[in-house]
């Protein structure tokens, strides 16, 4: 497993790898972003997200 980088820098390598499906749904777009913040720190988990995450009981980064 690879460490989260510390900067807020983007990962292209692991974005060309890893798109987003078109219209995802909510199962695809948790997935998807609880991988990207273990592999790349452009951007955090969208609000929205994260609280339907937390409805969920679904574990993420802080």
């Amino acid at each position: 497993m690879h460490l989260r980088q510390k900067m807020n820098k983007i990962n292209e390598s692991w974005h060309k790898k890893n798109l987003m499906p078109d219209n995802p749904t909510m199962e695809q777009r948790i997935k998807w972003h609880l991988e990207h913040i273990k592999y790349c720190a452009c951007r955090d988990i969208p609000i929205k997200l994260k609280q339907e995450m937390k409805r969920r009981k679904i574990k993420f980064p802080a």
